[in-house]
């Protein structure tokens, strides 16, 4: 993923939970929430090769590190252990990411987006293309996927 970096941190989850965004969906569940402008960084230990800091970097002397404020999106994907064992899970939030990166290009930046994998009794897990389905008409939900550059896409592939 290009311009996107994971949510790790509980914090920023219940955040988005709180205060961002909710569209349900049959299989998964999307929360969103718009990024602060400091919000999303990268630290000098990300870029170890780095021999002075980029011009637009910021010295941050509590942590001893330089950031870089670049545009982009963080992606959080989350499954319970009532979807399934962990192969099932890990599978699933697999399947999301890949998903994500195929529309990555289409979404909207500077936005959290958080997918919640639904458990459902007696069904099994969706395949790969209705994860994709479902990504797609939720993030035309959320008002954040640019269908015109998704349709001149297709239209020039």
């Amino acid at each position: 993923m290009r311009h996107t970096v994971p949510i790790k941190k509980n914090s920023t989850f219940t955040r988005i939970y709180r205060k961002g965004r909710y569209f349900p969906g049959k299989y998964l569940i999307l929360y969103t929430m718009a990024m602060a402008k400091q919000s999303l960084t990268v630290t000098k230990q990300l870029l170890p090769n780095a021999t002075k800091p980029p011009p637009n970097a910021t010295q941050s002397p509590e942590l001893g590190l330089s950031a870089v404020n670049l545009p982009g999106c963080a992606l959080g994907v989350t499954a319970s252990a009532k979807v399934g064992k962990s192969v099932k899970r890990n599978r699933i939030k697999r399947q999301i990411k890949e998903n994500y990166r195929y529309f990555e290009m289409f979404v909207r930046v500077g936005y959290m987006y958080v997918f919640i994998v639904r458990a459902r009794q007696n069904e099994s897990l969706p395949d790969f293309y209705e994860v994709r389905r479902e990504m797609k008409s939720l993030f035309v939900r959320a008002g954040v996927f640019d269908i015109q550059k998704w349709e001149n896409s297709q239209n020039g592939a």
